[in-house]
C-alpha cells in the first residue's frame, strides 16, 4: 500500500511539473497609425520566426510558450499596443526622427509571466534575445 501511494504520488508530481513547464498564453500585438502604412517585422514563437509584415492596421495574435518580436515604424504617427490575455499591456510609437524600431517579449514560464516592449530610433538586434 505505502508503495502504491509513494507511485501514486511520483506521477501526480510528475503531471504537475508537465503542466507548469508547458504552460501557454495567448498573445496579440496590434500595429496602427496611417491607414495604408506598410511595416516590417518578425517573430520567433516558441523557437520558429516568421514573418510580422503588414500593412496598417494590422493585428497579430498567437498561443505560445515565448515569444520575441522586432518591426521596424517607418512612418510617425505609428504604434504598436502588445499585450497579453492575462492583463499585461504596453505599447510605444514611433517619433521623430523615423523609422522607429519596437522590440517585445513574453515568456510564460513556470514562475510566472515575464513581458516587456521597448521602442527607439536605432535598431537593437539583440533586444529580448532577438
Amino acid at each position: 500500500m505505502r508503495k502504491a501511494l509513494t507511485v501514486l504520488a511520483l506521477v501526480a508530481l510528475g503531471v504537475v511539473v508537465f503542466l507548469v513547464a508547458t504552460r501557454r498564453g495567448a498573445v496579440t500585438i496590434d500595429v496602427v497609425g496611417p491607414a495604408g502604412t506598410k511595416f516590417t517585422g518578425s517573430w520567433d514563437v516558441d523557437g520558429e520566426t516568421s514573418d510580422l509584415s503588414g500593412v496598417v492596421p494590422a493585428h497579430f495574435s498567437v498561443e505560445c510558450r515565448r515569444m520575441t518580436f522586432a518591426i521596424e515604424l517607418p512612418a510617425e504617427d505609428m504604434e504598436v499596443a502588445f499585450a497579453t490575455a492575462s492583463g499585461l499591456s504596453g505599447r510605444t510609437g514611433s517619433g521623430r526622427p523615423s523609422p522607429t524600431y519596437v522590440y517585445g517579449m513574453a515568456d510564460f514560464g513556470p514562475t510566472g509571466t515575464d513581458f516587456g516592449i521597448q521602442g527607439g530610433n536605432t535598431p537593437q538586434p539583440h533586444a529580448y534575445g532577438r
